[in-house]
């Protein structure tokens, strides 16, 4: 009776579920073998052991079972600010997969992948740090100056290791350096634990574009690097995030660029020509506002947001609906050219906060036009002639509505 089972798990890829089944039928039928009566018993070991982990498998398959069919429900549970068209993504089967491979399909799944394109490139930048504790040699190859022969170089970099305090302040790429010595400096003794740390200093820095001063942690190499940009704000900005290495630094950069890109006039209120001048200075580093807003923030931080942002358009979604009425999720062909339009029904083009509930395929492709009827017609705003030939509706059946051909149907589209 557990085949099935067993060869339905291994489908669909659910091995712990597979595993038990099988856990369950091999000692269920070796425990009705020696329980029984007569000659014909086979008892491959103690019947109390047999009992007990037949009753255990019973147990554990009803548990698993369980688990596996609420697999979804949870699924829906913690995703509840998808859209109602959307559907759940399923289960990623990761032992198909290698173990460096799950970090970046992680972010094809879920609400990861709901993520801004721009976001999502920048979590997948592979770029190397600037090398800050050794020297790379520059080229593959070098010729051996004592035989002349031509061999292979390597530039291993040094692991670093940045402590949480290295987040507010700003090192500069530096980090700390773990490795071993010698003790009391004797090649002949052991060798014992050492940690290398860079020099911390505590300076004052001002940024013109938040005009502000702040209290940083820096080191040597950060003055250095703040003298070779020509200022703590051509730093903050020219520097990627691999060599920034903190926190701190990147929201600075993200407020700078939203400052930037706002074009705050709280900055200098008093003086006009001053901002203005800033403004021009920095103004190659200046992107748009929606893509400064996720400079710099964290994943957790960022599906923290994209949560936000759902919720509140659900929630905007749902009293839109609850105001224009329970028909309004309906198709036109349904509610019928006779009832009043819903209140935020339009033939506009569909922007950033509209909803397209259209199941229509060439409707998604964008073959029917940007309108809600046939060709761009709605209830009160009827469709061209010239459209409905090329649709293949006709006036009287369309009634400033959507034809119904008994093939298809199209829905409304809510604009908020």
């Amino acid at each position: 009776m557990l085949l099935p089972p067993i060869a339905v798990a291994v489908h669909r890829f659910h091995l712990v579920e597979a595993a038990v089944y099988t856990y369950t039928m091999f000692f269920s039928t070796f425990y009705h073998a020696c329980d029984q009566p007569g000659v014909a018993v086979l008892c491959i070991m103690d019947y109390d052991t047999l009992q007990y982990c037949d009753f255990l498998g019973s147990v554990v398959s009803i548990w698993v079972t369980i688990l596996c069919m609420a697999r979804l429900k949870r699924l829906v549970k913690y995703d509840r600010a998808a859209l109602p068209w959307s559907t759940p993504p399923s289960p990623m089967p990761l032992h198909k997969y290698p173990i460096y491979l799950w970090k970046s399909l992680k972010l094809k799944e879920g609400i990861y992948s709901r993520l801004p394109a721009h976001y999502l490139r920048e979590l997948q930048d592979t770029r190397e740090p600037t090398p800050v504790h050794y020297q790379p040699h520059g080229t593959k190859y070098r010729r051996n100056p004592k035989n002349g022969q031509r061999e292979r170089v390597q530039d291993v970099p040094i692991p670093l290791y940045f402590p949480p305090e290295s987040q507010l302040g700003l090192w500069g790429g530096e980090g700390w350096i773990k490795g071993y010595r010698y003790a009391n400096n004797d090649k002949l003794s052991k060798c014992v634990k050492k940690v290398w740390k860079p020099q911390l200093l505590f300076r004052e820095l001002y940024s013109e574009i938040l005009d502000k001063k702040f209290g940083v942690t820096v080191t040597m190499r950060t003055l250095d690097l703040i003298d070779a940009a020509y200022g703590f704000d051509f730093y903050i900005l020219k520097t990627p995030k691999v060599d920034l290495c903190s926190k701190f630094g990147m929201d600075l950069k993200r407020g700078m660029l939203l400052r930037l890109a706002r074009r705050d006039p709280q900055l200098h209120p008093d003086d006009p020509e001053k901002r203005e001048a800033i403004y021009h200075k920095y103004r190659e580093f200046v992107i748009p506002e929606e893509e400064a807003e996720w400079v710099g923030l964290t994943l957790e931080e960022a599906l923290e947001k994209q949560r936000l942002l759902e919720a509140k358009v659900s929630t905007v979604l749902s009293s839109q609906l609850a105001f224009n009425g329970p028909w309004a999720w309906l198709p036109i062909w349904v509610r019928g050219p006779g009832l009043p339009p819903a209140v935020g029904m339009s033939s506009g083009s569909c922007s950033a906060q509209s909803f397209a509930m259209d199941w229509h395929p060439q409707h998604r492709r964008g073959e029917l036009g940007p309108g809600l009827g046939v060709g761009g017609g709605s209830p009160g705003h009827p469709a061209s002639e010239e459209t409905m030939t090329q649709t293949g509706a006709t006036p009287a059946a369309s009634g400033g509505g959507f034809p119904w051909d008994g093939r298809e149907w199209r829905s409304a589209r809510v604009d908020l």
